[in-house]
């Protein structure tokens, strides 16, 4: 007993103060505002006026709130806002970043182009069937709504804390998480290190115990071929070398590699990247011939949303991360492509691992990666030369955490009393997110990943959306946590 009153008692008198208009107008909101990266616009444009509503919403809330990385034009600033308890010790932390991936074509959300187009513009947020639809719906937008929400429920059902909870949130997930770097820089400087972590991506009312490394790799291939004439004058030209051809040969290569290296083989029920870790994404950047520069891709995860009609060979996608078609004889091609990498099981006794998988780690795939170019160029010789293969992006992860961890169990139990469900643990679903860069960096804390999603399959597309019900069943978890975990004063 607390004061005269159980715990179910006090949890059931701060969900009946939950404001469910509230969180669906704030999820609204944050959708309504555009955060992904656009270098045509200034820095400060990016993801600025949805940090500046966050801070407004937690201030209204009850929450205090600092903002950190203070640098020129506002870029890489993060908010921590806090709900304050009688000790200043954060128990339990929320993270989420505030920007999205940016459409993968505007056309998608015309009506003209697809009829039954959800919503007719990437922000234009749409409730229709019990769901909201729009652009950052199946991302983080509704963990942070329901955050702030549960936060402000505690605080109108008067309820007083032991411990602090503490929110953090950052811009730059599609920049390898910059913002969060921000964050965590001003936490150690401060000594403000949460107890426990849960960053907001979808699991599909999971708990993600587990979530992926992303390595991204880039190779430049140059030929003699970007002048204006035929490709079989071409090739009966002494050194002739297609660059596009050899970037097909290239991808297939690859994808030789993947199915028929046994590193790739290894089996990891809490692996959520398909069958074996294939290369994520593969871009192509064309350029040099009379056409100048242009942009295409192959394979690229984001592929259009409607299928093609039955009578249509292709389809020309403009936009798609700003680019068009090849020109058919570029002197320049460029590729980068990406591994998704799971992290290796855990050991008897072991609570939490950063290692990739055995056979998959950073220098293994550049070493593997490299001999099988050196094959490809032996095996079938081309005037096409290409610089050594470049490591253009690493992103956090792998991590993974046992479900026996007590912050994980009390945690689990925190969802049970907000749902009345018994969450699985499991991967996140999503590829990654930053919370293996703030453990590693404060001092090793255990983290999960949870967001009431009871669909992973649909973001960044036209159709993304949440669930009305799993929002509210968020932002229950979220006050279900927050008590737990931050204790009744």
């Amino acid at each position: 007993m607390l004061g005269g009153f159980a715990m179910d008692d006090i949890k059931k008198k701060v969900f009946d103060n939950i404001d469910e208009d509230n969180v669906v107008q704030m999820l609204a909101d944050l959708i309504s505002m555009p955060s992904y990266p656009d270098f045509t616009k200034a820095q400060d444009e990016w993801e600025l006026p949805k940090l500046r509503y966050i801070d407004h919403k937690c201030k209204e809330a009850g929450l205090e709130t600092v903002w950190c990385g203070e640098v020129p034009n506002g870029r890489w600033q993060s908010i921590l806002a806090f709900l304050r308890g009688q000790e200043r010790k954060a128990k339990i932390a929320y993270h989420g970043h505030v920007d999205t991936h940016p459409p993968m074509d505007w056309r998608l959300y015309d009506p003209l182009h697809v009829p039954r187009a959800p919503v007719p513009h990437p922000h234009a947020p749409t409730i229709k069937d019990g769901k909201i639809y729009g652009l950052g719906s199946a991302d983080n937008h509704p963990s942070t709504a329901a955050f702030i929400c549960a936060a402000k429920a505690i605080k109108k059902a008067g309820v007083r804390l032991k411990y602090d909870a503490m929110g953090i949130f950052d811009p730059g997930e599609m920049e390898c998480g910059q913002g969060a770097q921000v964050a965590i820089d001003w936490m150690k400087a401060n000594n403000v290190i949460p107890e426990f972590m849960v960053t907001g991506e979808m699991n599909a009312f999971d708990v993600g115990i587990a979530q992926n490394l992303v390595l991204g790799f880039e190779i430049e291939i140059n030929s003699l071929a970007g002048f204006s004439i035929s490709l079989q004058q071409q090739a009966l030209l002494e050194g002739y070398g297609n660059s596009f051809e050899r970037m097909v040969d290239v991808t297939n290569e690859l994808q030789a590699m993947v199915a028929e290296e046994p590193r790739f083989k290894f089996v990891n029920p809490l692996k959520t990247s398909g069958p074996r870790p294939m290369p994520m994404d593969v871009h192509m950047w064309f350029g040099g011939g009379y056409a100048g520069s242009r942009f295409w891709s192959v394979g690229h995860a984001m592929a259009p949303y409607e299928p093609l009609a039955p009578n249509e060979e292709h389809r020309h996608v403009t936009h798609s991360r700003g680019g068009f078609d090849a020109h058919a004889v570029p002197e320049v091609a460029k590729m980068r492509f990406e591994f998704v990498i799971p992290p290796r099981e855990l050991r008897p006794g072991e609570v939490y691992s950063f290692d990739p998988a055995p056979g998959l780690s950073r220098k293994e795939l550049e070493e593997l990666i490299t001999r099988r170019l050196e094959k490809l160029w032996k095996e079938k010789p081309t005037g096409c030369t290409y610089h050594p293969l470049r490591t253009i992006r690493v992103v956090t992860g792998p991590y993974i955490i046992s479900s026996g961890e007590p912050h994980v169990k009390q945690f689990t139990k925190s969802v049970k009393a907000a749902t009345g469900r018994e969450p699985k643990c499991t991967a996140l679903a999503g590829t990654y997110s930053e919370g293996a860069a703030f453990s590693k960096n404060l001092g090793k804390f255990p983290f999960v990943s949870y967001s009431g999603m009871s669909e992973t399959i649909n973001p960044h597309r036209p159709d993304e959306h949440c669930e009305i019900n799993a929002l509210l069943d968020t932002t229950r978890v979220w006050a279900s946590a927050i008590l737990d975990f931050c204790e009744i004063a």
